[in-house]
This record gives structure tokens, sequence and C-alpha cells, in this order.
């Protein structure tokens, strides 16, 4: 009894020990995956000085000189914030949700193709005011500067989650992302589709 006792108390240990390394190992790399927001980025696509102060709650508030730079700022914001999530929404705009999650998005792929989003996007680039250009350029420029801080941080964990193309991210992919959210997709034999 004593010995069956003796060993329950080591498997019981070496649990607790287990669990609380998981849960130290978690907290450390979520830790990691946060970007410091109190530090200073320099890059070279910008020509004044953009300020991105946090509050207390992490929003981020930007100070920009012009127009172009509060949109150079807000992709940069939103790379660092949500880089995940916009390469997530990016695939599956184009159709490309398989290539992260396999066979579950096949069908879901083929549909959004034969939606054919992904080219209208590219076509409407062309008919946006210079303007309207401008502010995609800029935004776009603001999330590969981000982009590029990654890469020459060498997060490879951030890199490595999201699978991001070598291609920078491109101006037309703003546009990308405002016509896929525009309608309600799913899986073809489901419930309808609307735009």
């Amino acid at each position: 009894m004593k010995l069956t006792f003796q060993w329950l108390l080591r498997l019981l240990i070496t649990l607790i020990t287990i669990a609380l390394l998981s849960i130290f190992l978690m907290y450390y790399f979520s830790l990691r995956s946060i970007p410091n927001y109190n530090k200073e980025y320099e890059v070279n696509n910008i020509i004044k000085d953009i300020e991105i102060v946090r509050d207390s709650k992490g929003v981020p508030h930007i100070f920009p000189n012009s127009d172009n730079d509060a949109y150079f700022g807000l992709g940069f914001v939103h790379a660092q914030d949500r880089l995940w999530q916009m390469t997530l929404m990016r695939r599956a705009a184009q159709g490309r949700l398989s290539e992260i999650f396999g066979k579950e998005t096949i069908k879901s792929d083929e549909y959004i193709r034969r939606l054919d989003i992904y080219n209208i996007s590219k076509n409407s680039v062309i008919h946006q005011s210079p303007k309207a250009i401008d502010a995609l350029n800029s935004y776009s420029e603001g999330v590969n500067a981000w982009l590029k801080i990654l890469q020459s941080q060498a997060r490879v964990n951030d890199i490595r989650q999201s699978r991001l193309e070598s291609s920078s991210k491109r101006i037309n992919d703003g546009v990308l992302l405002c016509y896929h959210p525009l309608r309600v997709v799913q899986a073809p034999g489901g419930h309808r589709a609307e735009t």
C-alpha cells in the first residue's frame, strides 16, 4: 500500500510539474509574439516622423504629418497587431485557404475562386482616384515596413505561422480586403451567399 501511494504521489508531482512547465512555456511564447510597443523603429518609406502612441488598453493613436503618413502608420499598426488575420483574410479572398488548412476548405476555395473576387479587386485598382491610389500605396508600404522589421528581427515563428509569401503586400490586396468582407460566403451546400 505504501509503495502504491509513493508511486501515485510521484505521478501526481510529475503531472503537476509538466502542467506548470506547459503554462510557463505558453506564457513565454505568447509574450514573445507581442511586439514591443515602446520601441522606436526607423523605416525608409516615410519622409517625416510618424508618432504612434498606444494608450493603456493598447489602442494605437497615430500622429502623422500628412494623409499618406497616416495611411502608412495605419498599415504599420494593422500589420503589427493583426498580421495573421490580414494574411488569413487575404488567402480567403484569393481562394487559397486550403494551402493552410488542407482539405476542409477546398470547397470554400473553389466557390471563392468562382466569384473571382481577386481579379475584381485587381481590376478595380485602375478605376480608383489618384488620392485613393496614394492612400493604398502608403498603407501597403506601412504593412511592408512591419514585415521587413519582422524579417530583420528573425521572428521566424510569426512568419512561419502566417506562411507569408516572399512577395510584399500590394495595393490591390487592400482593395481585395474591402471586397471580401462584403459577402457572406459559406461552402457550397451550405446556406445562401449574399452580396
